[in-house]
């Protein structure tokens, strides 16, 4: 048998290399003319582009959108016909690779347009049906993204793109405790890439054992790389989950941070705060102490402790371990945070004014992350509480505009109009803020 020479692979492979920069470059160079007002110029870098890569989806595409914006029919039936030899369905799959390339430079509202239009040409493409769950996604649209989810087949193929994408989002809406969510797009990534999936499966692992799901059982050893990525994003998620008041949540999480790294005082401190807050105190104590014997000015811990003198009733010195939690930590997040819980207890003892201080110190400590939203809508509570209706009104109107569908914000709404006598649209906001 004849041997093949290696030569005429590498020499293939560098001619493909060459003729896909050119192609691309031809492309971008069409699109840029065409925006400037130069459709003749574009068209002739369509057909170069083409030229270099006969296969090239959006070229064809583009070159026949170009034709029949100038009102040559016969042209562009005829880089139809051509564009459809080349490459059959190119106009679905053209789309979408314009959508691709507006996705990642992130004009999503452009990136949305191209991929319905994908759709519309071929109802079952499925990289676009999944961007356009990756779109609803970044736009916090969960229910829409798990709607989508569920209309993408099964065997879609292999996506290596998606797949990162669908992982990249998971980690985001991991990070804001919203765990289901991120187990679908998890398993997502590892339908379209199963080969190079284990990060994903990891942390679908991780999310189900944060959202109680018996199945999710993590692994039971880690390597060195994979305990780095996974202690702050699972410290991140905590917060939230602390935040937004999910404490069962939040500890299943902060367990698992405790196994992974046990020399981590903020997990066990975190656990703390979580076992408190669902009134463990006994547990709760423990794992504060823990935290304090190996960092003795660990704010978690003392915001655990302060929570545990809450639930027995001693107020003063929750209090004190709130002004202590806030005095160990100029951090911005870590600052936020304990101003927080300084504040709800200020005005479950009666101080609003002295609440309405302390969250708006943890306002300017916590912008510009999210975490600002919650201290927001809670100073208008307080204001509300020390009788300055006025103030409480500027600030959920900051708040409103700043976050529209915010469901804190929303209560804040409710709470204000309920204290004016408006029961029926404080009923119609409550009901909007439990759908969110």
């Amino acid at each position: 048998m004849g041997q093949t020479d290696p030569s005429a692979f590498y020499e293939a492979w560098r001619r493909r290399i060459r003729d896909d920069a050119l192609a691309n470059y031809q492309f971008e160079m069409g699109l840029a003319n065409r925006n400037a007002g130069a459709p003749d110029v574009a068209i002739a870098c369509f057909r170069r582009a083409i030229d270099a890569r006969p296969d090239m989806a959006e070229a064809h595409l583009e070159l026949v959108r170009t034709l029949q914006t100038l009102g040559r029919a016969a042209e562009a039936q005829a880089a139809l016909t051509a564009g459809q030899v080349a490459r059959p369905g190119f106009e679905a799959e053209g789309y979408f690779r314009l959508g691709k390339r507006f996705f990642e430079q992130d004009h999503m509202a452009e990136a949305e347009q191209a991929f319905l239009a994908a759709l519309e040409r071929a109802p079952e493409h499925a990289p676009a049906r999944s961007y356009l769950v990756l779109l609803d996604g970044w736009r916090l649209n969960v229910g829409g993204m798990m709607d989508g989810i569920r209309r993408i087949p099964e065997g879609a193929g292999h996506d290596p793109d998606i797949a990162h994408e669908s992982t990249r989002l998971g980690f985001a809406l991991f990070r804001q405790m919203l765990l289901k969510p991120a187990i679908a797009l998890f398993d997502l990534a590892a339908r379209f890439d199963p080969d190079n999936a284990t990060e994903a499966v990891f942390f679908a692992a991780i999310a189900r054992h944060g959202s109680g799901d018996a199945g999710g059982q993590p692994p039971a050893v880690l390597d060195e790389g994979m305990v780095r990525k996974l202690t702050p994003l699972i410290a991140k998620s905590m917060f939230f989950g602390m935040v937004r008041n999910e404490f069962p949540e939040a500890g299943r999480l902060a367990a698992i941070a405790t196994a992974v790294d046990p020399a981590s005082t903020v997990s066990a401190g975190r656990l703390a705060q979580a076992l408190a807050a669902q009134g463990r105190t006994t547990e709760a104590a423990a794992w504060a102490t823990r935290a304090l014997r190996l960092h003795p000015r660990q704010s978690h811990a003392l915001l655990a402790r302060a929570l545990c003198a809450q639930a027995t009733g001693d107020v003063e010195a929750a209090l004190f371990l709130l002004q202590q939690a806030v005095d160990t930590t100029m951090d911005g997040a870590a600052r936020a945070e304990a101003r927080l819980a300084q504040g709800r207890a200020l005005i479950a003892a009666g101080r609003p004014d002295d609440a309405a201080q302390a969250l708006a110190d943890g306002f300017r400590a916590g912008e510009p992350t999210v975490f600002a939203e919650y201290l927001l809508t809670e100073q208008v509570l307080a204001h509300l509480a020390g009788g300055n209706r006025a103030r409480a009104a500027a600030l959920l109107r900051l708040a409103l505009a700043r976050m529209p569908a915010f469901a804190p914000a929303l209560r804040a709404l409710e709470e204000f109009l309920r204290s004016s006598g408006q029961e029926h649209a404080a009923r119609t906001v409550s009901q909007r803020a439990a759908a969110l």
